[in-house]
């Protein structure tokens, strides 16, 4: 079969005419919500030729988009109130932004079930871009209890690294996956697991850190990344040169390592087969059911027609938890759509309550030859693969340009608690130049209702036995309990501050903790000292961090996790 590019036209002329008119009584699932920004779109406030990242729905529907404003030089986190309007609650009028370095860059966010946002992305590192995981209280301030002030730059490969996608797992772990840049100039899947307050996690690898390399795979570049209830990682490896090698899945364990229940080796790769013969495509986003199956999303290659034109279309694949594909899933557990565009690339994906998946994207709006010009597009699933006529236009929806937009994409993708779908992305005008935009759709799911999670109250130390006054030879090192009201402290960390000479040891206000020291031990824990301090006034501090990664943030003698002390010389 061959695709005219008058075809396309009629046929993008009918996906119109079947679509519900606006202003129409009844809201249909697939249109844009008039109640968000102008016409179901917000432009994301990172400035002139900027670009969108990722986006993630809070559990009161507020709405987090990340960006990169112009000249990338760090991250932009707007958060958007449900209406579409920036909160003032949220840093300086609902933005955000971080400064980096030269060509830092944002790319993904998630939020923590503590209401604390993570933003993933890269930034200068000591040699090299590296991943950088910058952690947000929930009023948009930086978190102190987060690696050095709230940012970890972390180093995964020798060469250049990019951190494209982030999740949040058991524990508060936070997963990092994404591109490692390789000396033979290929790429490797660059992963990071870090522990609740930053650091990376010891077990993981043994630094934190691994790089991955398939066999078959010319290029290997992490695009998605899912935890599993177990605390194993599935990735979404995007393999191969060109139109790429097929889909890819890499799982791990806990230790880092490739998980060899998962395909025998860990890694899983399923060629696309397409008409004409071809067998190629890329995986470009993974999601885990609640039941264990796993999802790719991403898209497939038709070569139709006598000329073997090249046709692109959005493919969902899924599979069992061993890694083998679920025959009760589209045909063999495959499921390829092709739109009325030769070229549409699949790209984010999201499972509703109802366990209807949505692949959002882009195809070509453009039917003159030799030209494209990518818009919105998103389809929707029923839980056997089969399109949801209930959805779009038989479950397709192809947004439109508006006038002097020549490109929009699908970057992110998100589901709000009211039923609604959220996606964001980049856009080009002209004039005008690029920025993000944040697009709303309605849709007819309901999340699970709950009245929703506790405060999680903060964990307390005290330390004991440390007088006003003392000789550096009696002081040995420190010592105290540590508590949490409903949880587990996973952790206790010491802070010693030498005041200037002059220095008034009761100012707290102009003493701060900055480098923390883990002490060994919880309920009862110590930090013995490595060399006797010199003479002069100190402070201490102590905190105690829970199981889900909340640190203690206030400090007072009254509490005894600040203390006020001179040290005299040696009583000999």
């Amino acid at each position: 079969m061959t695709f005219s590019r008058a075809t396309m036209v009629l046929a993008l002329v009918v996906l119109a005419l079947l679509a519900p008119a606006s202003g129409a009584a009844a809201a249909v699932p697939g249109e844009l919500d008039p109640t968000f920004g102008i016409g179901g779109k917000v432009q994301a406030p990172f400035g002139p030729e900027s670009y969108a990242g990722g986006v993630a729905v809070q559990p009161d529907g507020k709405i987090l988009a990340v960006g990169t404003p112009e000249g990338s030089q760090g991250f932009s986190i707007a958060r958007l109130l449900p209406n579409g309007s920036l909160d003032p609650s949220w840093g300086e009028g609902g933005v955000v932004t971080t400064p980096l370095g030269k060509f830092a860059s944002a790319f993904d966010v998630a939020v923590q079930p503590d209401g604390k946002v993570v933003v993933v992305g890269e930034a200068p590192g000591a040699k090299n871009e590296d991943f950088a995981i910058v952690r947000y209280l929930s009023n948009g301030k930086l978190d102190p209890s987060f690696g050095e002030g709230g940012i970890v730059i972390l180093p995964v490969g020798t060469e250049g690294d990019q951190g494209r996608v982030v999740a949040i797992g058991p524990g508060g772990r936070i997963a990092v996956v994404g591109i490692s840049d390789l000396p033979s100039s290929r790429n490797a899947v660059g992963v990071a697991m870090l522990e609740s307050d930053g650091t990376p996690e010891a077990a993981f690898a043994g630094d934190g850190t691994t790089l991955i390399q398939t066999e078959s795979g010319e290029d290997d570049r992490g695009e998605g990344v899912d935890f599993q209830s177990d605390g194993k990682i599935v990735i979404a490896d995007s393999t191969g040169a060109g139109i790429g090698d097929g889909f890819t899945l890499i799982r791990l364990g806990l230790d880092g390592k490739p998980d060899p229940s998962f395909g025998g080796d860990g890694v899983v790769e399923t060629p696309i087969p397409g008409e004409g013969g071809v067998e190629e495509g890329r995986i470009s986003d993974v999601l885990v059911q609640p039941n264990g199956k796993i999802v790719g999303g991403g898209y497939g290659v038709d070569s139709v027609g006598v000329t073997m034109e090249t046709v692109i279309k959005f493919e969902v694949v899924r599979y069992l938890s061993n890694g083998e594909l679920d025959p009760s899933f589209g045909s063999g557990g495959m499921v390829g759509v092709r739109l009325p565009s030769p070229y549409s690339f699949g790209r984010k994906l999201a499972l509703d309550p109802s366990g209807r998946l949505i692949l959002g994207g882009t195809y070509d709006a453009n039917p003159a030859p030799l030209e494209e010009n990518e818009a919105p597009a998103l389809m929707r699933f029923n839980p056997n693969g089969s399109l949801d006529p209930s959805f779009g236009s038989g479950g397709i929806v192809v947004g439109t340009l508006g006038a002097g937009i020549e490109e929009e994409s699908i970057e992110g993708l998100a589901l709000q608690p009211d039923g609604k779908i959220v996606t964001s992305g980049s856009r080009y005008a002209e004039p005008g130049g690029g920025s993000g935009v944040v697009s709303r759709y309605i849709a007819d799911f309901e999340m699970p209702t709950s009245p929703g999670p506790k405060p999680d109250l903060s964990p307390r130390s005290k330390i004991k036995g440390v007088p006003h006054k003392l000789h550096q030879d009696l002081l040995k090192g420190f010592h105290g309990t540590a508590s949490d009201p409903d949880g587990t402290v996973s952790k206790v960390q010491v802070a010693l501050v030498r005041l200037r000479s002059g220095g008034k040891a009761g100012t707290s206000a102009v003493v701060r903790p900055k480098k923390w020291q883990t002490a060994k031990g919880t309920a009862k824990w110590a930090l013995k000292l490595k060399h006797p301090l010199a003479p002069g006034r100190y402070v201490v501090f102590s905190r105690a961090i829970d199981d889900k990664g909340l640190a203690e943030s206030v400090f007072s003698r009254r509490d005894h996790n600040r203390i006020a002390f001179r040290v005299l010389p040696a009583s000999h």
